[in-house]
């Protein structure tokens, strides 16, 4: 599951880094009140295929949330060196920013009730526009 966060200007984006500090509560029982997962910053959303890979991470790497209490838990990260400091192509077409999520498997019933993760918090992006050709 994934969210459009932001959109990056047309050009050639310098991507400095990023940072999430959010707080996640879930929404209704179609997830355990003890869920945990993983959430990553990319510039593509999520696919259903149980892992953040590739550019559903290439802003903030797939990181662990802690065990929820009461549903509750945080997501916190930052962008390593492997994210920052590369330049991301929206010459033809400008980037999107999205934050993904990733419940474990045996912590929800895709079959029951559906089942919404809510954010608070801030995403914290550093960038350059270095133009667009």
């Amino acid at each position: 599951v994934g969210t459009k966060v932001y959109d990056f200007p047309d050009g050639a984006i310098l991507f400095l880094g990023a940072k999430a500090d959010l707080a996640l509560t879930k929404s209704s029982t179609g997830v355990n009140a003890d869920w945990d997962g993983d959430f990553s910053l990319g510039t593509v959303t999520a696919s259903n295929d149980a892992s953040l890979s590739s550019t559903e991470q290439d802003l903030i790497p797939t990181t662990a949330t802690p065990q929820a209490a009461a549903g509750a838990t945080t997501a916190k990260g930052v962008s390593t060196s492997t994210e920052a400091c590369k330049v991301l192509d929206g010459t033809g077409t400008a980037k999107d920013v999205y934050l993904n999520f990733l419940v474990d498997d045996a912590d929800h019933n895709v079959a029951g009730t559906a089942c919404n993760l809510i954010a608070n918090g801030t995403v914290t992006l550093h960038w350059v526009n270095l133009g667009d050709i």
